[in-house]
Formats: C-alpha cells, structure tokens, sequence
C-alpha cells in the first residue's frame, strides 16, 4: 500500500471516527461509498463497550439501543456483521483483541474494556428480541403489538401486505360501480358519470390506481379537513377556496361576469369598435365578434366564445396585434384598452378553468372518498392494517404527551440511542416518529439521571430517489436543521461530511464531480447549490476507467418493393437491439479474452457486471437475450411481475383449459407449453380443417395428449389451487417422465425457478385468506398483477446482473453499465402528472390533491403546482444519475440509443458527454461492423478517461469453485418427487407403536384424565426421590402429594404414598435405584434391520448399564397388574421390543433385558428375550 493511500485512508478513517463517537448526537451526510455503514456498526460497538474509564456498567444495555434501516435486507446484513464481529472478540486472542479495540475506539482498551468485550456476544444473545435493527415498519409493527390497546386497534390485529390491500380496494371500486348502477341519480353515480364523460377505460383505471396508492394520504387530508368517514365535503370546500373560488361558483355565475362592465369601460370598447370597422381587413374581423356581444347585453354570457375571438389566438393567448396601424388612426388608446379587456377576459378564462377543475376535482373526492371508506370500514371489520397504517398509528399513539413517556419506559425501559440509516429516504410521517421517540432526549439534552442519551442520523441528500414512496429532500434539510437546533448549545461538531470514497477509483469519482460541478446540474442536488460536490479517492493508485460511447442509431435499410415471406427470424436492426448486442459482445470479449481487472489483479468475470436502467422494459428483454445468445451467464432481472412471466402463464393455462376445456387459445398454448412441448407443425395438424373444438380434435388425433389432459379436467373440481400446480410441478408431465418443473427448467433456463416458487406461495397464500377455488383463484391471480423482488443484495452467483437504478440503492459493482442514458423517463410522463398531492411535511397547511384530465382545465394554480411538480422530476432525475455513476468500482461504461428524435439536452448522456475531461481519449467505435455515425455521416469516436494501475493490486477471493458450481448443470434428483417415507413418517414413539392400551377397568373405574394424572405423578416421583436419603424420602414424598396443585383428596395421597415406598423400598429393586442407573433417560435411534429400520425417538424410565448386561425398566401404573407375562398388553411388548432394539445397536456384545416394573404390586416383570422378539420393528 502506498504513502498516498494511507494518508487517504487514515483522513477517511479520522473523519468515520468522530462520526461513530457514542458521546455525541452526529448528523453525517455520507457521500457514496464513504463506508457509511461501517460507522453505523462501530458506534453501536462502542455504545456497547464501556465508556473511557469507567467500569462495564457505564456501557449501553443492548436493548437500549435502536437502529432503524430503510431495508430488512440492510438490517439483516448490519446485524449479521455486528454478531460476527462480537463473535470474533469472544475468541479473539488477547493481542489482536487489543488492536481491533485500539483501531476501533482510538485508545488502548483497558483489562475492563477488553473483558467486557469478550463478554459482549453472551450478553447480546441473551437480550430479549436480540439487537433493535429493523426498519421503522418493523418498529412500529412492535410497538402496536405491544400497545394495540393504548393505540385503539385490537390485540390481535393482523398485517396485510400490499397484495391483499390493494385486492380490497379494487373490490371496494367495483362496490362503487355497482353502487352507482343501481341509484343512478345518487350524488356518487352522477360524480361517477362526470369522471367517466373525461377519462376513457384505461385512463379511469390509471386514476383509480393512483388513488389506491395514495390511499392512506387520502384518508388523513379528509380527517384532517374533518370529514367524516366516507365523505368529503368540507375537503371539496377547500379544493374550491384553494383555487380562489367559492364553493356556490358556477360557471354559468362566472360567465355572468363577463357582461358587467363600467360604463368608461363599455364607451372606451364602443370607441374601439368603431375603429376597428375603419380599418383593415383584420380588424374588422375582430370588429364583428365585438359589435355583436356589445350590442346584446342580454345574451353577452352566451357570446362568451364568441366574443373571445376578438383577443385571443386558438391557442388562447392574448393575439399581438389586437389592432394594426389604420384602427389606431381612428382611436389612438386602442391598444390600451384592448390590452385591458383581454387581460380581464384572461381572468375569466381562468376562473372558468377553475370551476371546471373544481368540479371535477369534487366528483374525484366524492368518488374516492367513498371508495376509502369502504376500505376503512373493511379493515375495521377484519383487524387489518396495512403498511402505511403502521406509521400513522404509531405516529398517533406516540404524539399523546401522556402516552410517549410510558410506552418508551416499557420498550425495555426505555431507548438511549437511536440511529437512523438511509435518512434521505425517510417520509414526512416516519420523521415524525423518530421526533416523538428523541424529544425526550433533549429535554435537558441527552439526560435521564446519569444516562447518556444520543441521536445519530446518516443521509446523503444527493441519493434520496425515492420520492414516490414520500421521501423529500427538502424534509431532509428541514429535519437536519430542527436536531441541529436541539443541539448546538451543548456540543460541537453536529454535522460531518464523509467525502472520501472507499468504493470507486479515482476515474470515476473525477467524471461524477465534473458533472455535477455545474451548478444547474447541482441544482435540487444538494440543498445548498452554492457548495460544490468533490469526493476523496482512498483507493489511490488503482486502475479506473470511465467510457462515453456514441449515441447508436437505427441501421438505415435500402428501400425494396421486395416483399420477404417470414421465414426467418432476423437480428433487430433498431437501435435499442442494436445497443444491446453491442454490449452482450463487450461483456463476451471480456470474458473469452480473459481481460485483466487490473485493480483485483484477476481476470474479469460475469458477476463483476452491473448492468443499470432507469426502468424496466423492452431493453431489458432485449439486453437478456444479447446476453444468453452470448452465451454470458445472466442472473436476469430484479423484479418481475408473475402475470407477465412465461412459466406462471403456462400453468395458468394449465388450470383455465382444464375449467374450460373448449377454450381453442387456451388449449393451443398449452399444446405449445413445456408441460406438452408439440411442435408448430404438430399444433398445425390439430387445430388445421378441424370440423369442432381443439380439444375435440386433440381427442381424435392424439389420445395420448387426451389422457393427460383428462387426469387434469378430473383434478380441477376436487383439487384445492396450490395442490392442483404442486402436483402440476412436482409430477411428470406428457413431455417430461421426471417433473413438470424440469420440463419448464429444461425449456426456460433456472430464471423460472423464483417465478415458479413465488407463485405457488401465491397459491397457499390464497388459500389461508380464501375459499380455496380453483376458478376464483385464477381469477384472482390475473387481476392482482404480482410482482415480485429477486434479492439481489446479497448476490454470490457469478452472473451479469441487470436492475434499475432505484434497485441497485446500497449496491456497487466493478463494472457498471448504464445502457440509456439517452431518455427521461419522466419525459413520458409529463402528461402523466395530472394528479398532484399536497406536501405532508410537519407543519404544513393541510392541502388537498388536485387532478386535472387535460390541459384545458389547467387553472394558473394548478399549472403552477404542475410545473414546480415536474421540476422536482427533474431534480429527482440528476440525484438518480448520480447514484447511477457512483454505483461503479472501476470501470463505468456510459451508453445510449436513439431514435428518430433526437434525445433531450439535459439527459444523462449528454450531461456526462459535457462534462468529460477534454483531454479524454478517443477510439473507433463499431457496431455489427459499421461505425457510429451522427445525423450528418460523420463517424463518431469513443471517449475514454483512464488511469493505469500503479499500486499492487487489492486481495480478491478465488470464486473460481464458485464459478464451476454456478455453471454445472443441475443433477436429475433435484427435480424429482422425493419417494415415500417409511410409515410412521415421524419418528417412532415406543409408548405409541401401534396398539391401544388395554381398557383393564370395568365401567365403575376411575376416569381416564385422573389415571394419566396419576400415573405422570408417580413416574416424576421416582425420577427424584431415589437421589434423596433413604430417611429423607418418605417426608418429602408426602409433602410433594400434598401440593394443592395435585389437587389429591388425603385418602389417595396416603394410597398413593404407600404405594411408591413398597416400590422404593424394596430389596430386589435396590440395582434399579442404584447409584449406576439412570431415570428418565432419552434414547434417539434405529430400530429394526437395515430394510425396514425406522427412527426411534422415546424416554426409558430408568436405564442400568453394566459391563456385561443392560437392564430396561418401564413403570406401569394399572392396576391390577396382569399376573402373568402372556397377560401383558401387545402394546407394551411392541414398546420394549422397540427399546431393546435400539439398545442392541448403542451396546453392541451386551446381553439387554427388559422388564416392567408394576406399582400396583409392587411386582418386577422381566419380559422374555423369546417373546420381544416377535414384536421387534
């Protein structure tokens, strides 16, 4: 390691140092890759050691600590990294202990400290619930559970996921339908019926899902305007007075004002139209649409259009020229006072947008109101709540002065220390629960008794992505101001920065800080626009390598009047498809040449590839296909939607044809399914010239197929969903003889596998909260829309991975790949905002949602809020670019396509392309053998920025083994059905092998309950009372029956004494009580030969083991005992016999007998080698 680098890393770790001091609340804005999470870990660490000095008393309980992440994946690793390093220092030898201590706390570690270290994991482990790493769902979900009461939910409430809530809200939509069908002239049919007049199918189903959305928003801006459940009146109120109407405008009393003018205003109009006629063409064009509205005053509100004519363009902007040259001879002030007349009808213009928009705006309230009521409602009835009611409880529960003090005390009597993860990504609400939970922190700052209390917070304002889940970056500075103000008067050092990057090289890091050195591209950035952005290298020396290549093109084809038949299957020649081959072709290049990775010193592999997009879609698809034709392993998309994934469609269609069998479609593309696998030519024959259905044809021509589809029809009205697509899964099928599955692996690839999975935990799931119907679930299924999360954070499979930006948060990779950087994707959507929900930061006004179909209903108010709107999707597009570039390790390869359109100015390509260091290098660049060229021919280069490896290269571990794993096909036995379990499945239990015991009593016997009682009651007394002294047993034995939870009457304690002391007491019994037996003893083993041998799992009673001899003891407590051998129930002999085999193979070359010991008697029974033998397993 060179000089530079470790002064890089000592600065680095100086700064993590102080941001990781337990004796301070720290705010730490954590660029990326600057080993946030590391500081995260090393404070709890050091809350948990004891303070300098001090003993360990001084240390933080670990239940006193409470670290909130945005992820359960984050979590899991956090805590996972935590245990392993208290694990190490349980172990650790003294010296290298000291040093982890010293490099950790930034001290020599006293004998106190090192101790307590060793004894921190212990203490972990036996904390109740563990460490407090969740994310704040998971907190509040604790919480609530602990306080549903004080909360006002009941005790036994259950979560919903976000499957089955959205499942009831569309259930509650077409409640809403039906609803408004049957009273058509109900306030809600008619605001039904408006929407429906503006919005086509699919548009109406888009808003509907927004609303559903943003249900809990909704819920809380109707009680906070204080409507009651289901209504939305007063809120329709303030939608009105927000757009500066009153809630009785019309637009019939709007358009009334248009008539009333002054009487110097009417007379200055009259002298302009009069000027008008005497001029030219033009205006006397416009003097028509005047001198009629002027001259009937009545009818001056339906002349409105009219009359607008003579002001405005078609666009409706006030025209340039109200009135040429010649008018102005006539009447030199017409201009003026044309301006002013426009300028007034603009004003009503904008109240008639208004209005509308206001009325629309109601029938959207009334309707969604309602439709979250009726969820409300449904919850209510069920005990659900659904993720964001979470928060919004807790937020409640805890914002009662009363009420937070207590339940804190009971959260293990209360939270010193709380840190924050990923603060940037935290919503307005969940702010508010970690305001409720610190207040008391700074009440006194930081003090209850003598206890030391610490906020710690870690964001970076430049990655808060995340805005479509209520995250704010203005929240973010709000809150970093608000702490900061709680603490500035007792302590110094609040904020840190960590800007030295422990992640990316040098390359990278100059390219991501030349981009956003322009203060336009900084703008919405970071807060403060005027403060540049820089980050600190610590990999000094190593290898980076930052690319740009050329915006590709579609191919341009020379015009045939040719026309091909479609017989063959053609490359892609448009230029997203392009752009995906180039790439595939890159990564295989690096592959097959066994390119360097010059900072790892290794060769480049597939998992060293992180291809980003900024959503999912056809390039994906396409860059999957690059890749696999490539033959470059491919670990396949992040998340998928099940509707959409080709193995789940096919058993779906496995499912609907066996519903419904005359189904021709479906019934084809299941022919066409991995399950049956025919050919075109074959699916030809059948479907080609039939006289019937399909499936008749397929009965006629291939019974074969009929036979497997038949055991299908017959499954689909008796099987429940999840087995009806196990069985389909885990059986043969028609073109496999092992399993359906490894026919759809042997088709598709392992990608299905989750999909497949997923889907059949889909399945169950439906099948707990359900009736469990075939039909309804499939149904249900394709309604739902599923889609699914492929944790790739922990990726260990040597694959290329292809996610999304927002997907990648928190991930880094070698190589990373940002394939179109040429589009917006809010570009696409711009005519997409027409929903627009008012901010929920604390403190601010309680606003109402604005919706608006088209742009001719764009009141000024709300064309504002859509633009500061759309310039936060600006804002929000830069942060994602900049958590794109800094997800790089070494290499960044900065790519793009283009179609006819030429790509915005300020899309990441071009934003990047600016920015590039001018003495960049430059390098053909070729695309299926042709060079890039722009729209004017010219040949486009390559820019690279590069630097060498100077230093050694970093350690990296050999996955080489890995690497075979991952590649070597899977063996049959995986997609088998696992054979049958010897019978019983579950281990054998001696007492139970297989025979009743006898009913020895007649009917006047004592009941069955008070005989196992009884008998439970003896086998425990002769398990302790053989290690008392034999003058000390009978004391103790009456006062143990006389314990009032026996519940015994004095005459069966007496009984019941008397019978243990005979057994006791007896001289031929003294062995079996002897210092060398043993009671109560568990046995787990084979019993039976090696053909039939089954587990064993049982308790002997009492167990003596000689050199030569072992002896097995049962206490029986019938009573009477049988007098002879042939006497004694099948039952038990089955049970000896059992425990004697067993035995047999634990003591090999010693004699076991076994015998029964009746309390009843007392009578010692040994059983006969002879007669255990026939009942041996």
């Amino acid at each position: 390691m060179t000089a530079s680098t470790l002064i890089a890393i000592k600065q680095a770790s100086g700064r993590q140092s102080q941001a990781a001091d337990p004796l301070k609340s720290v705010w730490v804005g954590a660029s990326a890759g600057t080993g946030k999470t590391k500081v995260l870990i090393d404070r709890v660490l050091r809350l948990m050691l004891p303070r300098k000095g001090l003993s360990e008393e001084s240390a933080t309980l670990p239940q006193r600590i409470l670290c909130l992440t945005f992820t359960k994946t984050a979590a899991a690793e956090m805590s996972n990294r935590i245990y392993k390093k208290l694990g190490a220092w349980a172990v650790m030898d003294d010296m290298k202990l000291k040093d982890e201590l010293t490099e950790l706390t930034g001290e020599k570690p006293s004998a106190e400290t090192e101790r307590a270290a060793r004894r921190l994991f212990a203490r972990v482990l036996d904390t109740p619930g563990g460490l407090k790493i969740m994310t704040i769902h998971s907190f509040c979900q604790s919480v609530l559970k602990r306080f549903p009461v004080e909360a006002g939910l009941p005790p036994h409430f259950e979560l919903m996921d976000e499957m089955n809530a959205i499942e009831y809200m569309n259930r509650c939509r077409d409640q809403i339908i039906v609803s408004a069908k049957q009273d058509p002239h109900s306030v809600l049919a008619q605001s039904f019926s408006q929407l429906v007049l503006h919005l086509d199918p699919s548009a109406m189903s888009d808003l509907m899902s927004k609303i559903i959305s943003k249900r809990s928003q909704l819920a809380r801006i109707l009680e906070n305007h204080g409507d009651a459940e289901g209504t939305a009146a007063n809120t329709i109120a303030e939608v009105y007075r927000h757009l500066g109407l009153d809630p009785v405008d019309t637009e019939e009393k709007v358009l009334q004002g248009v008539a009333k003018l002054s009487a110097e205003d009417e007379a200055n109009l009259k002298q302009a139209l009069a000027a008008l006629l005497n001029g030219t063409k033009n205006d006397k064009e416009s003097a028509a649409c005047m001198q009629h509205w002027l001259e009937q005053k009545e009818k001056r509100a339906a002349l409105y259009g009219l009359y607008r004519g003579a002001f405005f363009t078609q666009k409706g902007e006030i025209a340039k020229r109200l009135a040429t040259k010649e008018a102005q001879k006539h009447y030199p002030d017409i201009v003026d006072v044309m301006q002013r007349e426009a300028e007034r009808l603009l004003d009503i213009a904008n109240r008639l947008r208004s209005v509308r928009l206001a009325q629309l705006n109601a029938s959207l309230l009334t309707v969604a109101s309602d439709m979250v009521g009726r969820y409300t409602r449904y919850k209510r009835q069920t005990d659900k709540l659904d993720f964001d009611d979470l928060i919004i409880k807790a937020c409640d529960l805890l914002a009662e002065e009363n009420m937070v003090a207590w339940v804190l005390f009971k959260l293990d009597e209360g939270i010193d220390h709380i840190l924050v993860d990923e603060a940037q990504d935290t919503s307005p609400y969940q702010w508010r629960v970690i305001r409720a939970l610190s207040d008391e922190f700074f009440a006194g700052y930081g003090t209850r008794g003598e206890t030391l209390r610490t906020l710690f917070v870690v964001g970076d304002e430049k990655q808060s992505i995340f805005s479509f889940q209520g995250a704010d970056p203005a929240e973010f500075s709000r809150m970093q101001g608000f702490f900061g103000g709680k603490v500035k008067d007792v302590q110094e050092g609040w904020e840190i920065l960590l800007e030295h990057s422990f992640r990316s090289t040098r390359a990278v890091l100059e390219v991501v800080d030349a981009v956003f050195n322009e203060e336009a591209v900084r703008r919405g950035v970071v807060a403060d626009v005027a403060r540049g952005i820089r980050h600190m290298p610590s990999r000094v020396g190593q290898a980076g390598l930052v690319e740009i290549w050329p915006l590709i093109r579609s191919q341009q084809k020379e015009a045939s009047d040719a026309w091909k038949l479609p017989v063959e299957i053609e490359p892609g020649d448009n230029a997203a498809s392009r752009l995906a081959r180039k790439v595939a072709q890159t990564v295989k290049g690096w592959l097959a040449s066994g390119e360097m990775l010059a900072s790892k010193g290794r060769p480049i592999r597939a998992g060293d590839v992180l291809i980003l997009v900024q959503s999912r879609g056809a390039l994906v698809e396409m860059l999957m296909r690059a890749l696999k034709e490539q033959d470059v392993p491919v670990a396949g998309i992040d998340r998928m939607t099940l509707t959409e994934e080709i193995a789940v469609m096919d058993l779906l269609a496995l499912a609907q044809f066996a519903l419904l069998p005359r189904d021709d479609l479906t019934l084809a593309t299941l022919l066409k399914s991995p399950l049956i696998g025919i050919d075109e030519e074959e699916l030809y024959r059948i479907c080609h010239g039939r006289q019937g259905s399909v499936w008749g044809s397929v009965q006629h021509l291939r019974p074969d197929i009929a036979k497997y589809l038949y055991a299908w029809i017959d499954k689909a009205g008796e099987a429940t969903p999840y087995e009806f697509f196990a069985e389909a899964l885990n059986t043969p099928c028609f073109a496999d003889t092992v399993s359906g599955r490894r026919a759809f692996y042997g088709r598709l690839g392992s990608d299905i596998h989750d999909a497949l999975d997923e889907f059949l935990n889909s399945s169950l799931h439906y099948e707990q909260t359900h009736t469990p119907s075939l039909q309804k679930f499939t149904d249900w299924f394709v309604r739902g829309d599923a889609e699914i999360k492929r944790e790739q954070e922990q990726h260990k499979a040597d694959q290329v991975r292809i996610m999304t930006v927002h997907a990648a948060k928190g991930l880094q990779a070698p190589i990373v790949v940002l394939p179109d950087t040429a589009k917006k994707l809010h570009d696409h959507n711009k005519g997409r905002i027409r929903l627009i929900w008012p901010p929920e930061n604390e403190g601010a006004e309680a606003g109402v949602p604005l919706w608006s179909p088209r742009e001719e209903f764009d009141a000024d108010i709300y064309a504002n809020l859509r633009d500061a709107a759309r310039e936060g999707q600006e804002e929000e597009y830069r942060r994602l670019l900049y958590v794109a570039l800094t997800r790089a390790e070494d290499r960044l390869y900065i790519c793009g396509y283009q179609n006819r359109k030429k790509p915005p100015a300020d899309c990441w390509h071009y934003l990047v392309a600016n920015a590039f260091p001018k003495d960049a290098g430059k390098q053909d660049f070729f695309v299926d053998g042709q060079p890039v060229t722009d729209e004017a021919e010219a040949v486009l280069p390559l820019l690279r920025h590069a630097y060498a490896q100077e230093a050694p290269p970093e350690k990296s571990i050999d996955l080489r083994a890995v690497q075979d794993a991952v590649r070597k096909p899977l063996e049959d036995w995986v997609f088998k059905t696992m054979p049958a379990e010897p019978v019983p499945s579950v281990p054998l239990a001696p007492s139970k092998a297989g025979e009743d015991e006898p009913a020895v009593k007649g009917p006047l016997a004592e009941d069955e309950d008070y005989r196992f009682r009884r008998g439970i009651v003896v086998h425990q007394i002769l398990e302790i009372l053989p290690q008392l002294p034999d003058a000390a047993r009978e004391k103790a034995l009456r006062a143990y029956l006389a314990r009032p939870s026996l519940m015994m009457e004095p005459d069966v304690q007496k009984s019941l004494a008397k019978e243990i002391m005979a057994v006791l007491s007896h001289p031929d019994f003294a062995p079996i009580f002897g210092s060398l037996s043993r009671a109560e003893v568990p046995v787990v083993g084979l019993a039976g030969n090696k053909k039939t041998a089954q587990v064993l799992s049982g308790q002997m009673d009492r167990l003596l083991v000689t050199e030569k001899e072992v002896l097995v003891v049962d206490y029986k407590t019938n009573r009477p005992p049988p007098q002879k051998v042939e006497d004694v129930s099948v039952a038990y002999l089955k049970q000896m016999a059992a425990y004697k085999s067993v035995m047999l193979n634990i003591y090999p070359g010693r004699a076991v007998k076994c015998a029964l010991l009746w309390t009843d008697g007392p009578v010692l029974m040994p059983l006969p080698d002879a007669m255990l033998e026939k009942y041996l397993p």
